[in-house]
């Protein structure tokens, strides 16, 4: 078995902190800052770092170190790209995904990829919990209780099928829940018998909250990340009933009156008509932009935080009709998927190093056994379906679940070819 980063009995400060993250992540925060996740992490920063500097170290860490340094020296390449090509358009962006990177990441050395599990676990069932409270809401007509907004969470409109909501929890919209419950569910789904009870548990709750998302990304999210899973983890069995499960997710889906919506709209965006769905806008709008960056600067993009100044630029002169002021100020903070992101800003040599990187992970982790090996493996199937439609780099749902899956490849071990592990066996 290769060996594991657990710690039994470790510091449970972090995992909390980690909890009320996740948690708040659609709830306002003063100052001026975006959400109250992104405050607390500010605010508990130097906590986590503390923890993470006095945790018990076993071999893994300096690895996990080692990975983080790499990646933080693949954003500042990308910086020098950027100012190469006119200069760091949103310096404090950069500054943003350090604050994720460094937060994630010491996390993870004060508690370990089972702590941080544990708290993607707890901020889910809260949400479970929140989402209960938008069923009960959506039976007796209070749109109070929908909306949440005894909390104030930052909620957009909110979509029925019969009296029953769309749910989001204290998420500020469906496909965000979705992303916070993927890692968990996953999890549960991918646990064997072999697993502990704590990994299977959960599972009925996270998947009935999943599937009132009623969000067709996210059922093709999880559709996508279970047939990989169950390929990599050679369960058939798990595959056979995660195609059941998908093909009558999809039927379901088609008879939602306002599902039929998004798929004229999938079709008009084929098309490269207009369309009046917000999500749909999302793509085709940072697609084009996206084209005319790659068209400038094919290889390496033109710079990290280059796509939302490229979206301002040129975005007025692509439509010909009148765009919503709301939607332009969404779009250019997110690209609407981490692919165009990574196209934009990195070209096709960053989407090459990303791609490459979930692949290898994928393989990787799928080969290791135990609780880091399952953690690892919902992460990172995760990582690699999240990106097809979330584009930002400074955010939970992408820099979390890099960290973890970085983590996992840090508990398994360099990797060593048959023949120098047979050479180092013979000299020892």
């Amino acid at each position: 078995m290769p060996p594991t980063l657990n710690r039994s009995g470790s510091n449970a400060v972090a995992p909390v902190l980690m909890t009320l993250v996740l948690s708040f992540q659609g709830l306002p925060a003063p100052f001026g800052v975006s959400s109250l996740a992104v405050a607390t992490m500010i605010a508990t920063m130097p906590i986590v770092v503390a923890l993470a500097i006095v945790a018990k170290r076993n071999g893994g860490e300096a690895r996990f170190v080692r990975h983080n340094t790499v990646l933080m020296a693949v954003f500042v390449f990308f910086a020098v790209v950027a100012e190469w090509n006119g200069g760091l358009a949103y310096p404090s962006y950069l500054i943003s995904i350090g604050i994720h990177q460094c937060f994630f990441a010491a996390c993870l050395l004060a508690s370990g990829a089972e702590g941080v599990w544990r708290a993607y676990k707890a901020a889910a069932l809260i949400n479970v919990a929140f989402v209960t409270l938008q069923m009960i809401g959506g039976l007796i007509g209070s749109s109070d209780l929908v909306r949440l907004s005894f909390l104030g969470v930052m909620k957009g409109s909110i979509e029925y099928w019969l009296s029953l909501p769309r749910a989001s929890g204290l998420m500020t919209e469906p496909a965000h829940l979705s992303y916070l419950l993927l890692p968990p569910l996953l999890v549960t789904l991918l646990a064997g018998r072999e697993a502990p009870q704590e990994m299977r548990s959960g599972r009925l709750a996270m998947l009935a909250s999943y599937v009132l998302t009623l969000s067709l990304v996210a059922y093709v999210q999880l559709g996508i990340a279970l047939v990989i899973g169950s390929i990599r983890q050679r369960s058939f069995k798990t595959l056979a009933v995660s195609c059941v499960a998908i093909a009558a997710l999809g039927s379901a889906y088609v008879s939602i009156p306002f599902a039929s919506d998004r798929i004229n709209g999938v079709l008009a965006l084929a098309e490269g008509d207009a369309t009046d769905q917000s999500s749909v806008f999302a793509i085709q709008s940072n697609a084009l932009v996206t084209a005319t960056s790659l068209g400038e600067a094919p290889l390496l993009g033109l710079g990290i935080t280059s796509h939302r100044q490229s979206y301002e630029r040129i975005i007025e002169f692509l439509f010909d009709f009148p765009i919503d002021d709301a939607w332009l100020g969404l779009n250019k903070d997110d690209a609407g998927s981490l692919v165009l992101l990574l196209l934009s800003e990195g070209g096709v040599a960053g989407l090459a190093l990303f791609v490459g990187f979930v692949g290898y992970a994928v393989i990787r982790i799928s080969r290791m056994r135990g609780t880091v090996a399952i953690i690892g493996l919902a992460h990172a199937l995760t990582l690699a379906v999240v990106g097809l439609r979330y584009g930002q780099w400074a955010s939970v749902h992408i820099m979390l679940n890099l960290q973890v899956v970085l983590f996992c490849l840090a508990s398994a071990g360099p990797t060593v070819r048959p023949a120098r592990r047979a050479a180092k066996a013979v000299s020892s």
